[in-house]
């Protein structure tokens, strides 16, 4: 009599769990007959893989299919809320409760050829010469005299020629790459056509949506001076600027394999930086049969012409205007004029300068960055009313004495020091072209002083 399927399949689970011929037949209610030919057929249906067989071979393939199956499988740990994959061991327990018999170095291998063969491979892109450059930042913590500092590198790095360029810094922000990248072109005396970045906050202006992002507004600027192109890579792929990612963690291992001890200053930093990247641009390119050096030289009639003036950078701010007519910055005083007081005007500060425009972004009023604190910087076309309403109060003021020098000797010699007739005449001055008197008299070749009031009127009118 044929037994039923299921019938069948309860027997071989109960033998596969250990049960005995004769607990099996009480349990299932069978012959001994039965139960024998169930045990023959289990025997028959095992599937032995031995540690020589190929993958090629059909049996091993089968296992692999069921592995590949089994990795891909996530199971809750000891942690209820997370899940985990399963281990070579887990699935080597697994087969050979199934059909499968199989030792676990065996499992092992198998596991770690299909684990293998999933990853992804990537092709080798050939660059031709002066296509791009890629930039990248990394940072280290470094021994000085007093404290351990973190020391940012800006790393811009050539794909065709592998040539490095590293710019140190103690900051991370948009004036120490801007210093970086006035500091690269320099070195190379060009300017490459592209720049390649990742999605970092100097770069890449996060405020709008990831999708929506656009270059930031100092990139911006930087980019139209030198006349080069932003590209962006992917968000997290890294590989695709793989050689300047390369090359600051070689730069990063050269800093443990030769350590120095403490560094004195951030100067002597920046030599060892050097000393590194020129050893490592003369030596020879790993695949093309020429050094990192020479081979740059092959990039550069591709490159851009380097502009006349180096870019500047500047800090832009706003501030309002008080009822006095200043504006505030670090502690200091700014004439603007009280005809913009209570508006919010914009303020661009660089290294020495500080700017002061209007609406229409035109300068208002530009002075020399003090950086000493609570000083007050007059102009003296904003002073002119005041002038003319209380003259004799005008040589003891500060106003006065914020004169150029030049514009003292003009009030004390061709307006003999009448404060009305130089306000008159500096309110006709307004508007006119800059260094108009200091042409004048170069042209007629006297000084200053030997100007008359007449001739200053009639330059201006």
């Amino acid at each position: 009599m044929l037994l039923p399927y299921l019938k069948r399949q309860d027997i071989k689970e109960y033998l596969s769990k250990g049960f005995s011929y004769q607990k099996t037949m009480q349990l299932l209610n069978v012959s001994r007959n039965a139960v024998t030919r169930m045990k023959e057929e289990t025997k028959m249906e095992l599937i032995t893989i031995r540690h020589d067989d190929p993958v090629y071979d059909p049996a091993v393939q089968q296992v692999m299919q069921r592995i590949l199956v089994l990795s891909r499988m996530q199971v809750r740990g000891i942690n209820r809320k997370q899940k985990k994959r399963l281990s070579s061991k887990e699935i080597y327990h697994i087969l050979n409760k199934e059909t499968f018999k199989i030792s676990l170095n065996k499992t092992r291998e198998l596991f770690s050829y299909i684990k293998n063969q999933g990853e992804q491979a990537y092709l080798h892109i050939h660059h031709p010469p002066g296509e791009y450059v890629e930039f990248d930042y990394g940072q280290l913590r470094l021994p000085f005299p007093h404290e351990d500092r973190i020391v940012y590198f800006a790393v811009f790095t050539f794909p065709y020629s592998n040539f490095d360029f590293c710019y140190v810094s103690l900051k991370q922000d948009s004036k120490a790459f801007v210093d970086g990248f006035n500091a690269f072109v320099k070195k190379i005396g060009k300017v490459p056509p592209k720049v390649v970045f990742d999605n970092m906050k100097i770069a890449k202006d996060h405020r709008t949506e990831k999708k929506n992002a656009t270059v930031s507004k100092m990139l911006k600027e930087l980019s139209n001076h030198y006349s080069f192109e932003v590209q962006f890579c992917t968000p997290y792929s890294p590989w695709q600027k793989g050689g300047v990612e390369n090359s600051v963690k070689r730069l990063k291992k050269d800093f443990i394999k030769y350590n120095i001890g403490t560094y004195s200053d951030l100067e002597e930093v920046r030599n060892f930086v050097d000393e590194r990247l020129k050893k490592r641009n003369e030596s020879m390119h790993p695949v093309k049969n020429d050094t990192r050096v020479n081979l740059l030289d092959h990039e550069l009639p591709h490159f851009n012409t380097l502009p006349k003036k180096p870019f500047i950078y500047a800090k832009e701010i706003q501030r309002t205007v008080s009822s006095h007519g200043f504006i505030t910055y670090n502690y200091s005083k700014y004439e603007v004029g009280t005809a913009y007081k209570g508006n919010r005007l914009n303020i661009r500060i660089t290294d020495q300068k500080i700017y002061i425009l209007g609406r229409q972004r035109e300068v208002l009023a530009k002075y020399n960055l003090t950086k000493e604190k609570g000083t007050t910087r007059f102009r003296i076309w904003y002073s002119l009313k005041k002038i003319a309403s209380k003259p004799n109060h005008f040589i003891k003021s500060l106003e006065y004495k914020s004169m150029p020098k030049f514009l003292k000797i003009l009030f004390q010699h061709a307006f003999k020091e009448n404060p009305k007739h130089f306000s008159a005449f500096m309110s006709l001055l307004f508007g006119q072209p800059k260094n108009l008197i200091k042409k004048y008299c170069k042209r007629k070749q006297i000084h200053y002083n030997q100007l008359t009031s007449e001739e200053l009127l009639n330059l201006v009118l």
